[in-house]
């Protein structure tokens, strides 16, 4: 009960950051038809985005890649801004990705055309939008062994710290040690495949040490690194499970436990 409310109130403290963004308005509106072509993309969302791992790409008519830009924010770190060089008539789609305050990557597309007299390309957009990344599934994985490590650890160190007179029994002790160990690697493996998950990419792209290192510039690398520390420690406490009857035992096992649900 009380990991699970501590769970609870570590999942409500965001907030608004627990909804994905929203693109509110963006220039070119979408269907927009311009006289000349803009000098750049503005997305403009209903909460801050990431653009560590953000692209904006624009296709031509025919499906080819004329430009892929890594955006930058504009104003504020809700707005997204691409520049673009000169466009030639004719019509053509945005398609974006960012990252959510949550860590959620978010996509969509739109068109405009540059030039009256040009066709839409209205069932073309379905296939950027509805196209989920493979990586999606992993990372619900990734995140519900992070939280199941987190019970089971924290739950059971609870139980076993009701009465530690007595001698933890095997089961208990592989199973408080078990999740400090399941929710670490978890955690570690978020790290490695954010990188990949937030660009779009396939999985082996976290060979790439550069997209690490661009995660820990992110909130959500940074936290998932204060958790490894925290579940490092509780790793290190969980081995002397012996000692939890001890002050300073207790103290340090309820602050890493309080870091690691938290984060």
């Amino acid at each position: 009960l009380l990991a699970v409310a501590a769970l609870a109130a570590a999942l409500a403290v965001p907030g608004g950051a627990s909804a994905h963004a929203v693109l509110v308005t963006s220039e070119p509106a979408p269907f927009a038809v311009l006289d000349a072509p803009p000098p750049e993309v503005v997305l403009r969302f209903n909460e801050p985005v990431g653009t560590v791992f953000a692209s904006v790409r624009v296709l031509a008519a025919d499906g080819t890649d004329v430009a892929a830009i890594r955006p930058s924010h504009g104003a504020s770190r809700s707005t997204v801004v691409a520049p673009l060089d000169p466009l030639d008539v004719g019509t053509w789609v945005v398609v974006w990705r960012v990252t959510s305050a949550d860590g959620h990557p978010v996509q969509g597309s739109f068109t405009f055309r540059v030039g009256a007299d040009q066709p839409d390309l209205v069932p073309e957009l379905s296939a950027y939008d509805s196209a989920e990344h493979g990586l999606s599934s992993l990372f619900n994985v990734i995140r519900g062994a992070v939280l199941a490590g987190l019970v089971v650890a924290v739950g059971g160190a609870w139980l076993l710290g009701r009465d530690p007179s007595s001698r933890a029994g095997a089961r208990s002790t592989m199973l408080v040690r078990g999740g400090t160990v399941v929710a670490a690697v978890a955690t570690l493996q978020a790290l490695v495949a954010f990188g990949p998950h937030a660009s779009g990419l396939k999985i082996y792209a976290a060979r790439d040490l550069g997209l690490l290192a661009d995660t820990l510039t992110t909130a959500f690398g940074r936290w998932q690194a204060v958790r490894l520390v925290a579940l490092v420690a509780m790793a290190w406490l969980a081995w002397r499970l012996e000692r939890r009857g001890e002050r300073w035992w207790r103290g340090a096992w309820s602050v890493a436990a309080v870091v690691a649900v938290v984060s």
